[in-house]
């Protein structure tokens, strides 16, 4: 069901389904009497195309996800007002590609070396906490959460500060999983800022109320004349499958009952 589930929705995002209006439109015009209705899927393709690779249309779907919740601009704030010390930095795993021939930093993707990064930094403001680094494995030998752990060491992290966890797969496995291991003592959740909402979502879920600490932002303000932003391009086409993940993702969560 899970492998299933991440092949749908990879079906689902902007070039695939790009790819899949032309693909069926070509099919009707060369394959079939009804040219009318191929130019009709083939034109949608191309428009849908155009529009998900434009910055302007990208931004407007990512903004609403990543300004959910502010940055954590000034932690110390935080631990002056929570009645108990902050204890915990939990890390969202947001992709690894296990490969022994790469250095560390080229087998996270990204996204999770923005997290580690942001965890980091606030682990350094908070002296009594201690680093979560949560991921699994799916297609992997080695999890991400001990990905994460090569790489906090190599930039001075002290291995004792760090706690692993390497059974989950899912947003809702990491609420669920991390919830065993610290119980009810508060937490800061660092994870991409697109993310957040969902994240958030799922934790408190499960009756943790966590401090968010969104990073990875990929909408920021573009000094840019706007006519520059309507050229297509593969950074914005990229802001669009991460804004459809993320609102497929929450959709389904809502469906299945696993948030609010």
């Amino acid at each position: 069901m899970f492998f299933l589930r991440k092949f749908i929705a990879a079906t689902l995002f902007p070039a695939a389904l790009c790819a899949e209006l032309m693909a069926i439109g070509l099919f009707f015009l060369l394959m079939t009497r009804r040219k009318s209705l191929g130019k009709i899927f083939l034109s949608a393709g191309i428009l849908f195309f155009l529009l998900v690779s434009q910055s302007v249309v990208s931004d407007a779907l990512l903004r609403p996800l990543e300004s959910t919740y502010p940055t954590l601009q000034e932690p110390g704030r935080i631990a002056s007002k929570s009645p108990k010390s902050i204890r915990w930095i939990v890390v969202l795993g947001g992709g690894y590609s296990f490969d022994p021939d790469l250095p560390i930093t080229s087998r996270l993707s990204p996204a999770s070396i923005y997290r580690l990064i942001e965890g980091t930094r606030l682990l350094r403001r908070f002296p009594r906490s201690r680093l979560i680094l949560s991921g699994g494995t799916i297609w992997n030998k080695e999890s991400e959460g001990k990905g994460f752990q090569r790489l906090a060491i190599a930039l001075g992290v002290d291995k004792q500060r760090i706690i692993l966890e390497e059974k989950s797969r899912t947003t809702r496995d990491q609420a669920v999983y991390i919830k065993k291991i610290i119980g009810n003592d508060r937490l800061v959740l660092v994870t991409s800022a697109s993310h957040m909402p969902r994240a958030m979502a799922m934790f408190q879920k499960e009756e943790m109320n966590p401090i968010p600490a969104p990073t990875d932002h990929r909408v920021s303000k573009n000094p840019s004349p706007v006519y520059m932003r309507l050229i297509p391009n593969a950074d914005a086409l990229v802001k669009s499958k991460r804004s459809f993940y993320e609102y497929l993702g929450l959709a389904w969560a809502k469906l299945r009952g696993d948030i609010n």
